[in-house]
């Protein structure tokens, strides 16, 4: 397979009488194609099957639930509370997802739709800056693929929190700057600026004005500024677009009123950024996070570097937007106190297109890119094989032996590495480059529809205790003790589960059920345990999870 090719000249690109974007569309729709069904098959597999694994994937399909029976639009709530730590809009995507395809029926299925939707999108959106700031189309496509099959793009695709169509929105705004300004083979269009406010306003419907505002208003500053160009900021000002940015984020801070400001300007926005004690992790965090994240491309970065060290940039000041749009979402993030892997996420498109610049220069400059493609190989080989070797460990030490996964484990260990070094002694580029995309595609194909569902099935699913003891309950009363677990309140089906501690008296528990973990019950003051029965018991990842009936019980 070649993935890498010198086209052709095609014409005039970006002439009046043809469009840039037409000529995208036009001249490239196989592989648009090609990258959404690519983009369907590694994400759609196993996305009913595997349980809702992120606390937030549980709280959005609740809220999205309690909206739809309850009428709880303006502010969703959570539990039995207003919930206005987050905006509302992915809660109004999982509730219109479910009522389009289920009927109002909120399940992992429909939850999970629109991140999947948007990855999609993301995924041809990236092909498209590609295309347009001046990669090859075949390089362009290949920019895609990396983002596909990226670790965490993938893993994220697929879970129902804002991550994902945050991404997609923030993408959107930074095509229609790029259509609007005129970068690369694009004509200025000042028009486009309209898209980009709106994108931003939906962006900041989706989880706030600092990452959905700021955010991508600080790149294109950044870039301005490097460019030696901030004198078009003036260009970028739309009055039809402050407007329609506005009319996007107002109303519903409105509607919630001040406790928008507290709870979720205040407390969720700056504090988190500034001072978190309970998140707070090293400033280095996603230095050693990314390489990870970023599998199986990440090998490539050395690649990236010698691109860039020994060829002089083609791509002048395209490449200059990519790498303010790389370096201010890293550099941001890892000034903040809270640091999570998917907090990155934006930069995924820039670095994979940034990669796949690197791959087309290799097909230019193989003499002198040749070491630092030689080092990327091994370094992909080894890390391959860590991975495989990790997967062992896992099945060993957390699940009953699965024949199926120490045999993949043990294979791509052992021939894995040695493949690779093998082709990497030959002198033929292209046959490795096709390798390197076929394990890159193999490796999604194999955690989205094999991983995650025997991964859930053995160890994950919280249906191995929720399931048993739904049965037992029926209609009764449901208490918790501790913190309450998103995907408790999603799959008893319940929309509140009221907080019980021993203080408040066995009493109130008379006619109901508590569920706690089994060290909590073992802490119970003797008179509290003497007015408990403990119904059912059920191990889940190394926990004792215990369903109790009050001793007046059912």
């Amino acid at each position: 397979m070649v993935i890498l090719k010198r086209l052709p000249a095609q014409g005039t690109i970006g002439s009046k009488e043809i469009g840039v974007l037409r000529e995208a569309l036009t001249r490239n729709w196989l592989r648009i194609l090609l990258l959404v069904v690519l983009s369907c098959a590694v994400l759609l597999p196993s996305l009913s099957t595997t349980s809702l694994w992120d606390p937030d994937e549980g709280r959005y399909a609740v809220c999205a639930r309690t909206a739809i029976r309850e009428g709880h639009w303006i502010v969703p709530y959570y539990n039995g509370h207003p919930r206005v730590v987050k905006p509302p809009l992915m809660v109004w995507l999982v509730a219109a997802s479910s009522l389009a395809f289920n009927k109002g029926e909120v399940t992992e299925w429909t939850a999970r739709l629109p991140s999947v939707l948007a990855a999609v999108l993301t995924v041809v959106l990236t092909f498209l800056i590609a295309y347009i700031l001046g990669l090859e189309p075949n390089a362009s496509m290949l920019a895609g693929l990396i983002l596909l099959t990226s670790h965490l793009f993938c893993k994220q695709g697929r879970f129902a929190i804002t991550d994902m169509v945050l991404l997609f929105f923030l993408i959107a705004s930074f095509f229609c700057f790029v259509m609007g300004y005129g970068l690369g083979r694009a004509m200025p269009n000042e028009r486009w600026y309209l898209g980009m406010y709106l994108f931003w306003g939906l962006a900041t419907m989706q989880k706030g004005p600092a990452v959905g505002f700021v955010l991508p208003v600080l790149i294109i500053m950044v870039f301005l500024w490097s460019s030696s160009e901030l004198y078009r900021v003036r260009e970028l000002i739309s009055l039809w677009g402050i407007a329609i940015y506005l009319l996007l984020v107002l109303p519903w801070p409105l509607a919630v009123g001040k406790d928008y400001l507290k709870a979720f300007l205040w407390d969720n926005n700056v504090k988190r950024f500034a001072s978190n004690p309970e998140w707070k992790s090293s400033p280095f965090f996603y230095i050693s996070n990314l390489p990870f994240q970023f599998m199986p491309w990440s090998p490539f970065l050395v690649l990236l570097f010698g691109t860039i060290r020994k060829v002089k940039l083609e791509f002048e000041v395209k490449t200059a937007f990519l790498w303010c749009w790389f370096g201010v979402v890293f550099l941001l993030f890892s000034l903040s106190d809270t640091k999570r892997s998917s907090y990155i996420l934006p930069l995924y498109p820039a670095l994979s297109i940034l990669v796949a610049w690197a791959f087309q220069n290799l097909e230019w400059h193989e003499r002198e890119l040749r070491p630092y493609w030689k080092v990327s190989l091994v370094l992909l080989g080894l890390s391959l094989a860590g991975v495989c070797g990790g997967m062992v460990w896992l099945w060993w030490n957390r699940m009953p032996v699965d024949p199926l996964g120490i045999a993949l484990g043990l294979f791509g260990a052992s021939l894995g590495a040695p493949l690779l070094l093998y082709l990497l002694s030959k002198e033929r580029l292209k046959p490795v480059v096709g390798l390197v995309f076929a394990l890159a595609l193999g490796y999604s194909l194999l955690y989205t529809a094999w991983y995650q569902p025997t991964y859930d099935r053995y160890y994950r699913s919280p249906k191995r205790y929720i399931m048993p003891m739904k049965k037992l309950l029926g209609s009764s009363r449901l208490f918790h003790l501790g913190s309450i677990r998103s995907h408790d309140l999603f799959y008893f089906e319940r929309d509140h589960i009221p907080a019980w501690t021993p203080k408040d008296g066995v009493e109130v528990l008379k006619n109901s059920y508590l569920l706690s973990r089994g060290r909590k019950v073992d802490a119970f003051p003797t008179e509290i345990k003497a007015g408990l029965n403990e119904v059912i018991e059920v191990k889940y990842r190394g926990k004792r999870m215990v369903l109790l009936r009050g001793d007046n019980g059912v």
